[in-house]
């Protein structure tokens, strides 16, 4: 799905919270805000199922890519 770990998301959220407290909300630091927190709502811990010795597929999420 993405190339962030959970954790990182969450760090990005962090930054995005601490502009937004700091007062330097703009429209876009929301729209980031929700998307990051959206993409931690949804974030797979991928249970992969081999498709052969190179790719693999989650069958949680349907997420397919190499090992």
């Amino acid at each position: 799905m993405n190339d962030f770990t959970k954790e990182e998301l969450k760090e990005l959220l962090d930054c995005i919270h601490w502009k937004i407290n700091e007062g330097q909300e703009e429209n876009l630091t929301t729209a980031v805000d929700k998307k990051i927190q959206s993409m931690i709502d949804n974030y797979c811990e991928h249970e992969e199922t081999v498709q052969d010795s190179a790719m693999v597929d989650c069958c949680k999420c349907g997420w397919s890519g190499f090992k």
